[in-house]
This record gives C-alpha cells, structure tokens and sequence, in this order.
C-alpha cells in the first residue's frame, strides 16, 4: 500500500460588509485573509466593492505572503467572486480556488 501526502497551503479570503462610515483614507470594507500554514490572519482595507479595489487587496496579501516566503497552492473563496477577480487568482498567482 502507498499513501501519498500532499501538503496543501490554503487561504482562506472573506469581506467584511461595508462599515457605516468611510475611514480618513477612504476605506469601508476589510479583506480578512487565513493562511492555514502559517497560522496567520491577515487584513488590508479597501475602498469599494469594485474589483479594481478588491483586487489591490487581494495583491497586498498575496505579495505579504510571498515576501515572506510562503507560497498558497489553494484560494477558498465566498461566494461573491467576479469573473476578472478569479483570473487574477488564476492567472498572477497561479493559485486554484
């Protein structure tokens, strides 16, 4: 019998509804982050639901990530992820979801 162990590095991305009032930098929603291998939570703010704000926050985690030399072999996602916010996952980050 050959048992084959695949160590998958998971994050885990939900939004945070929209907070009643814009912050000073103009942010109303956080993007939290799991990272399952490391343990980590992480945050960035963002201004609107609009992937071209989205999408700046999801790179902001990924790159946090990758700076520090963990890499994500799956995305879990909710459910509301546009078309253009999947292909980055797929197509920059060479990531599934």
């Amino acid at each position: 019998m050959h048992i084959n162990t695949a160590h998958i590095n998971k994050l885990y991305t939900d939004d945070t509804g929209r907070f009643p009032i814009r912050s000073h930098s103009g942010n109303q929603y956080l993007m939290i982050a799991y990272h399952q291998p490391t343990n980590a939570i992480l945050v960035e703010p963002f201004q609107s639901r609009r992937d071209v704000h989205r999408i700046t926050a999801y790179n902001n985690i990924m790159t946090r990530i990758h700076n520090n030399n963990h890499r994500v072999d799956l995305q879990i996602l909710d459910n509301e992820a546009s078309t253009k916010y999947k292909n980055t996952i797929t197509t920059k980050w060479n990531v599934t979801y």
